[in-house]
């Protein structure tokens, strides 16, 4: 299925800011749970909690290039108001 340039970004533009706000989210509340499961393990750059400390780390980092999460919902609400009109 094709569609022309225009339309997808109307059409999608709002559902994919909102897809990539709510992955954000999700990935930091895991890597918070995680920090929890993993207790003080979590806080160590070695052994058990290693990969969790890391992620953890690396949350805010990861979600910054797909765009600030306010910036995606306003752009979401922009997006599906105007697609209502």
């Amino acid at each position: 299925c094709k569609m022309p340039k225009d339309e997808a970004m109307t059409a999608l533009g709002g559902p994919i800011a909102l897809c990539k706000a709510h992955s954000s989210k999700v990935f930091e509340y895991c890597a918070r749970e995680a920090r929890q499961v993993f207790g003080g393990n979590a806080y160590t750059r070695s052994g058990l909690g290693e990969r969790v400390e890391r992620l953890y780390r690396d949350v805010g980092a990861y979600a910054i290039p797909g765009g600030s999460e306010e910036i995606l919902l306003d752009l979401a609400v922009r997006q599906g108001n105007r697609s209502k009109l």
